[in-house]
């Protein structure tokens, strides 16, 4: 994976070029490490777990500076999405 992925997908909203390797990348959900490969049955349990509470913090990091970033989302149920499908922009 490589920095040209920023600029392919934000165009110019990207700055700098940052080679990302992915054997860099550590992907948690809460305190639980489920990346880099970390799939055995106990952490897809506790994944589980971690997955039924209302909020959910997950934590990307791919090592390559100091900066952060905060994302907010939320859960679209089928019927929510439908709801607002009505709705023209």
């Amino acid at each position: 994976m490589r920095g040209e992925f920023a600029r392919a997908r934000y165009g110019s909203k990207c700055s700098e070029e940052r080679e990302i390797e992915q054997e860099r990348i550590i992907i948690r959900f809460g305190d639980l490490a489920v990346y880099p490969d970390n799939s055995n049955l106990e952490v897809l349990d506790q994944l589980k777990t971690i997955m039924t509470d209302p909020k959910v913090r997950i934590h990307v990091s791919l090592n390559i500076g100091e900066a952060s970033a905060t994302v907010w989302g939320c859960y679209l149920s089928e019927g929510y999405v439908d709801i607002n499908s009505k709705y023209s922009t």
